[in-house]
């Protein structure tokens, strides 16, 4: 989450939730974790 908070400004409450909700989906969706065998978060669940 420091990644997108360093990258990204807020113009506004629901700007935040928006691009929160972006990355959040992206984080558990999209990439893939070394740490997790290459797959996503939510194949591992």
């Amino acid at each position: 989450m420091d990644e997108l908070l360093n990258e990204e400004w807020f113009d506004s409450l629901d700007d935040a939730r928006r691009k929160l909700a972006l990355w959040r989906y992206d984080y558990n969706h999209v990439r893939s974790h070394s740490s997790l065998e290459s797959h996503t978060r939510k194949l591992s669940l």
